[in-house]
């Protein structure tokens, strides 16, 4: 019995006849992804994940979703970097940098690790400038956001994060959906 693992292939009972989770396949978490940016009337996105099965199946549910949804999405892998002393920032800035010419606004994001590796990725990603667009985490990016004094935003290096587990929805919040909705990143900022 399991807790965390999110493997879709762990679903299979001809190879796992006997394995069980508490609770569901990391395909979910790409789902939900789509969901909101269905639910926000954006319907070309990007989605930025490792080459390692659990964020593969991230990027498969959300792939799914977007069929059902009508959204058109792209996908784009970052290498698989086990640990951080392995993570060559060159091999994910060139792969980043694909993203960053597309000319997407929206990207949904699975990249996890041990603690230090998800900010590696937001710098790198700053670094090629993906701070001008939205990024959605499908997992715990946000991690590495420290909370603005409204507990609405958040900022690493200039990227802006959203948090509104801590907030809840009042005046502020709604002018800040308002300005989401219509991808405004400057009256976001200004909030």
């Amino acid at each position: 019995i399991s807790w965390w693992a999110g493997s879709p292939s762990l679903s299979n009972k001809l190879v796992y006849p006997f394995f069980l989770r508490t609770r569901g396949t990391s395909t979910s978490n790409g789902e939900n992804v789509v969901k909101l940016c269905s639910y926000y009337n954006w319907k070309d996105i990007g989605f930025i994940y490792e080459e390692q099965s659990f964020h593969i199946g991230v990027y498969e549910g959300a792939r799914s979703m977007a069929q059902q949804e009508s959204v058109d999405i792209t996908g784009f892998k970052l290498f698989h970097f086990p640990d951080i002393p392995d993570i060559e920032t060159a091999t994910w800035k060139a792969e980043l940098q694909q993203t960053r010419n597309t000319g997407l606004r929206v990207f949904g994001v699975s990249v996890a690790g041990p603690a230090g590796k998800n900010q590696i990725a937001l710098e790198v990603a700053r670094e090629v400038g993906l701070h001008e667009t939205l990024l959605i985490a499908a997992l715990e990016l946000a991690d590495f956001f420290p909370s603005h004094p409204s507990e609405l935003r958040m900022s690493y290096n200039g990227m802006l994060g959203i948090d509104y587990s801590q907030s809840g929805q009042n005046s502020e919040s709604d002018l800040f959906e308002q300005a989401w909705r219509a991808m405004d990143f400057d009256q976001m900022t200004s909030l």
